[in-house]
């Protein structure tokens, strides 16, 4: 539902099913947090739409999923040390336009700023 605001650690854990995860357009969603969808082995796609409220993903938050494409949002400010740990088939990060933390450099590095001050 789209008044989620935090998805906690270990929520969707070992959900040998779940194969889809689409958040709605008005999602308030801010947080990912540590391995909220750890061992979602079947995991396959992860719709965050670009204007998302989400500010934070946290450690292994897909560990052991199959998510090859992953879109940044807008307002996403912070990808935890190790977010993407274990996403072993992650090949494409999709980064909003608008986004001003986050820019892809080349097809293999994302840089983030150092400083939320600094913009």
């Amino acid at each position: 539902p789209s008044f989620i605001k935090h998805i906690q650690s270990l929520a969707f854990y070992n959900c040998q099913n779940l194969r889809e995860v689409k958040f709605q357009s008005d999602s308030k969603l801010k947080t990912i947090e540590m391995e909220a969808f750890c061992n979602c082995n079947q995991l396959q796609i992860i719709e965050i739409p670009q204007n998302s409220d989400l500010q934070t993903i946290e450690y292994s938050a897909f560990y052991n999923t199959l998510i090859e494409n992953l879109q940044i949002p807008s307002n996403l400010i912070d990808l935890k040390k190790g977010w993407c740990n274990g996403m072993n088939k992650l090949k494409t990060i999709n980064i909003s336009l608008n986004n001003k933390y986050f820019k892809k450099y080349g097809d293999n590095l994302i840089i983030g700023k150092s400083s939320k001050k600094n913009r």
